[in-house]
């Protein structure tokens, strides 16, 4: 999440979808940031829903509707992939920044799957109508990763700050030999099917890869 009262900007940070290098991107632009996220005294979090930032800045009588905000979506099959990647899970399902982690173990894909669709570890229910609607769609636009450079561009270029293509962050080679739809079984296809129908209707997402062309808006 990062936000600038100058630039009238909102980024909502929805996990493993750019999120790390677009706010590492727009650091230099904003005055709710990493200082203000790890500051106890605020209400600021790495990945609050749209929702939760526009209570927070209602609070301080300060309009969501003076912003222009967005957020990154990003093919589900290949999203929870990278998250089970990143999180490199114990044996109990906990993930690295639990404070019980027990260390690195064979946690089973499938395992994962279902703790994300009982919405368990990872704290977050992470769909697109989660992160970006409150019944209508709270956010001005919704970025495709797939799209990163072109539409990261547009959105720099809107919101009036200098583009340079930013450094991919927190990209895993790891299982690079293997495809993502060998990760999935087909009851693990179908449950992110159910889980993310929002996030594959609106990316156009198929479980071989494909994905909408580039659109201005969403």
């Amino acid at each position: 999440m990062r936000i600038s009262f100058k630039h009238k900007f909102i980024f909502v940070s929805k996990p493993k979808c750019g999120s790390t290098t677009i706010r590492a991107a727009l650091d230099p632009f904003s005055d709710i940031g990493l200082t203000e996220i790890k500051d106890p005294a605020t209400p600021w979090d790495y990945h609050m829903t749209a929702k939760q930032i526009k209570a927070a800045l209602g609070e301080r009588n300060i309009d969501w509707n003076d912003f222009f905000s967005f957020v990154s979506i990003r093919n589900p099959w290949a999203m929870l992939v990278s998250n089970y990647r990143y999180a490199k899970f114990d044996k109990e399902g906990r993930g690295f920044w639990d404070p019980d982690y027990q260390g690195e173990s064979e946690f089973p894909f499938d395992s994962f799957v279902q703790q994300v669709f009982d919405n368990r570890d990872l704290g977050v229910d992470n769909t697109v109508t989660v992160f970006a609607f409150d019944n209508v769609q709270l956010v001005s636009r919704i970025m495709m990763l797939e799209h990163f450079d072109v539409a990261l561009k547009e959105i720099f270029n809107i919101i009036g700050i200098p583009y340079t293509n930013p450094t991919k962050r927190n990209v895993s080679s790891k299982g690079s030999k293997t495809t993502i739809q060998q990760w999935f079984s087909a009851k693990t296809r179908r449950m992110v099917e159910q889980q993310y129908a929002h996030d594959i209707e609106i990316g156009g997402y198929t479980f071989a890869g494909g994905y909408r062309s580039f659109q201005k808006s969403f």
